[in-house]
């Protein structure tokens, strides 16, 4: 179970000619997989051994995109390209540069490469790379660059940034010209974000911006920059890695995008001269994943629970699965509920409550917390999660204040307040579990991963009465955060934390290394030995905090595991430590 939950789609691309999809996996002799989607099946394409992938901006950009007869893929370890064709040929481009290069793109007009080039304590470029490695720089930021996307004649457009802001806070649209190298900044709302730059097949630029409060799909004109849509909900979500692919043309007129809802996804089609839009019927949520190409359109799923998809829908309407990930056998369980309640700001705040079967009910609750912070909670469960509500435990994903999917000013409810919303929103939703007899402080337990790790240090270390807590790789000393994080989120942590200088006592009085021996509850840290984010020396130090005054604290730490684990022994062996924690620190109910 475990295994199969673990697989994702991480990526699709394609042309004017086919669509290929990369598959991420657990599985240490498989590796990622490549697939070449049609419209009814999709064909496995060998990968020659090559380890896909990149670190731009330390979470990595796209690492594919199509290109005539296969796709060209970045490698991972290095800044070399690989092109991987569909007869099984393939062929390694040496790219001489220092750094990482991702989100490559192919520019049929030149029949070169196209990619973001990274590189410490630089500012971004655009290089275009030739045939035999030879680059050079198409346009050079003045701070951070991501999705770069190709017209049909010479244009070329990208998203940039400048630190402190992140991209889905503050950022602008740059178009120009591949050959000249002329790159103008793309008129939009001072102070929005912009995402997903977008050429149609004859050339007109579309892209996603929130000026109007929600990530909604903007058109330029050649002059102005105006909304077509106005859903009053997020067209795709601004996580991190940014690989998501939210809207997909079928022609000129029409669109389809993945919308999200409070946190749930559903598929619209798109007007794109009235901006009217319409939600498509579709047998699972999406995921943040859609292409279209000759008609055929193809989207990932994001399905409550069970295997992930990949699905097509053809000229028909017909919308038939093209790949499952292998299925999982799990216990039949009650639909998910979907909890409000207002935080003390006003704001209303979504959760997930998923029951265990009746007859399993240990009458013991989870509240699951995700990272980011500014990520998500889906209305979905997998891994260790799953295993443990089909074990009896009842399961809770909150999305507190700062959470994506919920638009801007949502988002922004976080800024200045981490450390101490979050932990207000944990307090309120255990309240109003116990007003709704799912149950007590006392028999819930808190979980969470980096930030959200974090989000449950900070309550324990605050508030006694929970009945204990696990923390994965959890972010505990915000000073050191601020000293060691990489670039791309060196100015994030000012914004969260509300003060520019690393010395103002809120980075110290919200660090929950420096109030470890106030956690009286049971606490389980997992941690990678490689982490760079945070380092394993924090949760070792809380540890020895904990243990000094006689606090019941278990540390594992995990060799070659970073921030975020991704090895399948890793994640079982996790899966059996939650289990045993979680029965040990209740068996006295």
């Amino acid at each position: 179970m475990i295994a199969a939950d673990a697989i994702e789609v991480s990526e699709l691309a394609g042309d004017a000619a086919a669509a290929y999809a990369l598959i991420a996996s657990p599985t240490p002799d498989r590796g990622p997989a490549l697939l070449r989607l049609e419209t009814q099946t999709a064909v496995s394409m060998s990968t020659a051994g090559v380890a896909i992938g990149n670190s731009v901006h330390g979470y990595g950009l796209h690492s594919l995109a199509a290109m005539p007869g296969g796709v060209v893929a970045c490698e991972r370890e290095s800044t070399n390209l690989q092109l991987l064709l569909a007869d099984g040929e393939t062929r390694t481009i040496e790219v001489d540069v220092d750094g990482a290069i991702g989100d490559p793109v192919w520019h049929a007009t030149s029949r070169h490469v196209l990619a973001v080039h990274a590189e410490p304590g630089k500012a971004d470029r655009l290089i275009d790379i030739g045939s035999v490695g030879d680059s050079r720089t198409v346009f050079e930021s003045d701070g951070m660059l991501a999705r770069p996307v190709c017209g049909p004649d010479d244009r070329v457009a990208c998203i940039g940034w400048q630190l402190p802001w992140m991209p889905w806070q503050q950022s602008s649209l740059w178009a120009g010209s591949m050959q000249a190298g002329s790159f103008a900044r793309v008129p939009t709302p001072a102070g929005a974000a912009v995402a997903q730059p977008m050429f149609t097949a004859h050339g007109q630029l579309y892209f996603l911006c929130d000026a109007t409060g929600y990530f909604e799909l903007w058109r330029f004109d050649g002059r102005d920059a105006r909304p077509v849509t106005q859903l009053d909900a997020d067209i795709g979500l601004s996580l991190s890695r940014q690989t998501s692919r939210s809207v997909a043309f079928l022609g000129e007129d029409r669109a389809v995008a993945v919308v999200w809802r409070r946190g749930v996804s559903e598929l619209c089609s798109l007007d794109l001269a009235s901006g009217a839009t319409s939600t498509l019927q579709t047998p699972s949520p999406p995921a943040d994943q859609v292409l279209s190409r000759n008609g055929c359109l193809w989207y990932t799923t994001l399905p409550t629970e069970g295997a992930v998809a990949i699905r097509s829908i053809d000229s028909s309407q017909s919308d038939r699965a093209v790949w499952n990930a292998p299925a999982v056998d799990s216990p039949a369980a009650p639909a998910p509920i979907t909890v409000t309640l207002d935080a003390a700001d006003g704001a209303r705040i979504d959760s997930f409550v998923f029951r265990a079967v009746p007859e399993r009910r240990r009458g013991i609750l989870l509240i699951n917390l995700h990272g980011g912070p500014n990520s998500l909670a889906p209305r979905r469960l997998k891994g260790a999660l799953r295993l443990l509500r089909d074990d009896g435990f009842d399961v809770v994903e909150l999305n507190y204040r700062g959470s994506a999917g919920f638009g801007r000013r949502y988002r922004s409810r976080l800024d200045g307040q981490w450390g101490v919303a979050d932990v207000e929103d944990v307090l309120a939703l255990s309240r109003h579990l116990e007003k709704l007899g799912v149950a007590s402080r006392a028999r819930t337990l808190l979980r969470g991963a980096s930030a959200g790790g974090y989000t449950v240090l900070n309550t324990l270390c605050r508030h006694d009465g929970f009945a204990g807590g696990i923390a994965y790789c959890g972010i505990s000393d915000l000073q050191a955060l601020g000293t060691t994080t990489h670039a791309y989120e060196s100015g994030l942590l000012k914004h969260l934390a509300g003060a520019a200088d690393l010395a103002d006592p809120r980075f110290i009085d919200r660090s929950p290394i420096h109030r470890a021996e106030h956690i009286s509850a049971p606490l389980l840290l997992l941690q990678g030995a490689a982490d760079r984010v945070t380092p394993p020396e924090q949760s070792v130090a809380i540890a020895k905090r904990m243990r000094a005054h006689n606090r019941s604290v278990q540390l594992h730490i995990f060799d070659d595991e970073g921030h975020g684990f991704t090895r399948l022994e890793t994640l079982r062996r996790c899966a059996s430590l939650e289990r045993d924690f979680l029965i040990e620190a209740t068996r006295h109910f």
